[in-house]
């Protein structure tokens, strides 16, 4: 993704990473709609990344796989954390190696 002046340009495949869920029922931003209306209008947002919900999960939504990292606040230690790798090929499938707490998964764009 590449940033000009005040409008951001997606290329194909691209990931958002976002601080907080935009998927329905997750959210905790009340413009979560809006923004997903706006990264649904751009045709190469393949996945969004996400934190702050404890149960984690996944969904696609209009062709984009919103991915929810698990909470790290459940416990201490090394087993109760929670990332992931996401790698994202030239034909836009996407595998997304998760650890510890992650789930691993692959999705086709």
């Amino acid at each position: 993704m590449a940033e000009k002046g005040h409008s951001i340009h997606f290329q194909t495949g691209d990931c958002i990473y976002s601080p907080t869920p935009l998927r329905r029922g997750q959210s905790l931003r009340k413009n979560a709609p809006e923004v997903r209306k706006v990264l649904e209008t751009k045709k190469n947002v393949l996945g969004v990344f996400s934190g702050h919900h404890h149960g984690g999960g996944y969904k696609q939504i209009n062709d984009i796989h919103y991915y929810t990292l698990k909470a790290m606040v459940e416990g201490s230690g090394e087993g109760n954390n929670s990332y992931v790798i996401d790698d994202v090929q030239a034909d836009s499938r996407m595998t997304v190696t998760g650890y510890r707490k992650a789930t691993s998964m692959k999705v086709e764009a």
